[in-house]
């Protein structure tokens, strides 16, 4: 029987390896999906600022912003692009209470769903390339 799964698999491996990044670019378009539309349904607020970068020339990647609203913490990071939300005490951001989500406000979600469904579609290029062989 492990002989007959290995015969298969080693005619195509390509192909069925594909089937990974099929799905990491499947889920990733569902998640994308789900923060959109948890976006859409949120509503904008104004969150205070309890913790904070020092200031602009200290953000980088694993640089974070923590907010509460409705006393809830939210967590989020910010990067070089976020300068103007340093030094504030409140900031307007976009929450869904439903999901217990919170967006800034110029967050590009779009970009996310293009992204995902690019992975997608390198997986589906990388099975047919496979099953060709």
């Amino acid at each position: 029987m492990i002989k007959q799964i290995e015969k298969i698999f080693y005619r195509r491996p390509l192909f069925y390896v594909s089937f990974i990044v099929i799905l990491i670019g499947f889920l990733s378009v569902w998640s994308s999906f789900e923060q959109k539309e948890s976006y859409t349904n949120g509503i904008n607020v104004y969150a205070s600022v309890i913790e904070q970068p020092k200031n602009c020339e200290s953000l980088n990647r694993t640089s974070y912003i923590k907010l509460e609203y409705d006393k809830h913490i939210y967590i989020r990071s910010v990067g070089p692009g976020y300068c103007d939300k340093i030094g504030k005490s409140k900031i307007l951001v976009r929450i869904d209470t439903k999901n217990n989500s919170l967006f800034f406000i110029e967050d590009k979600l779009d970009n996310e769903i293009i992204y995902s469904l690019i992975i997608l579609l390198i997986g589906l290029i990388i099975a047919y390339k496979g099953w060709k062989k």
